[in-house]
C-alpha cells in the first residue's frame, strides 16, 4: 500500500503542468494535436483575458506582457505559452511568426491565439520577446546560472 501512495504523490508532483486538457475545454484547438510538443488554440477573449484564464489553471513561474507584440508570455518549467492578439497577426514584428499567428487565429481578426510549446520550442518561437529574460537551457529557466568556473553564481 505505501508504494501506491508514493506513485500517487509522484504523479501529483509532476514537473509538467497539466493545462492541455483544460485548454481543450475552454479554447478551440487550431494547430497541432494533444500529444504534440506544440499546439495553438483560438479564443474570442482579449490577450489579457486569455492569459488570465490560462494562468488560473496553473500559476506560471513568470509572465511577460510585451507592448511591442501586444502579446503575453507565460513561463513554466517544461513549457512556454504565448498569447497573441489576432488583430496583430499580419503586423507581427517578426515576419517569420506571421504564418504561425495567422494559423493559430484560424482566420479570425479578433480575439487571441494561445500557443503551447515545450520549453525549447517556445524559446525559439518567442525568443525575440522572452530571450533576454528567460533561461535557454531546456526548461531550467531564469534560475539557471550555468556550470564551470567563474563567479556570479
Amino acid at each position: 500500500m505505501p508504494a501506491i501512495g508514493l506513485v500517487a504523490l509522484l504523479a501529483a508532483c509532476s514537473s509538467s503542468p497539466d493545462f492541455r486538457d483544460r485548454l481543450e475545454t475552454d479554447f478551440t484547438r487550431t494547430v497541432g494535436t494533444g500529444s504534440s510538443d506544440s499546439a495553438a488554440y483560438y479564443s474570442p477573449r482579449t490577450v489579457a483575458e486569455a492569459s488570465d484564464v490560462v494562468n488560473g489553471y496553473v500559476r506560471a513561474n513568470e509572465t511577460i506582457s510585451d507592448a511591442t507584440s501586444n502579446g503575453s508570455f507565460l513561463q513554466y518549467r517544461d513549457a512556454i505559452i504565448g498569447v497573441y492578439d489576432c488583430s496583430q497577426g499580419a503586423d507581427a514584428p517578426v515576419v517569420a511568426m506571421r504564418a504561425d499567428i495567422e494559423a493559430g487565429c484560424a482566420g479570425n481578426t479578433t480575439g487571441s491565439a494561445v500557443f503551447v510549446d515545450d520549453y525549447d520550442r517556445g524559446r525559439v518561437r518567442w525568443g525575440p520577446y522572452v530571450g533576454s529574460r528567460w533561461g535557454a537551457n531546456g526548461g531550467l529557466g531564469p534560475s539557471f546560472r550555468g556550470g564551470g568556473s567563474g563567479g556570479g553564481k
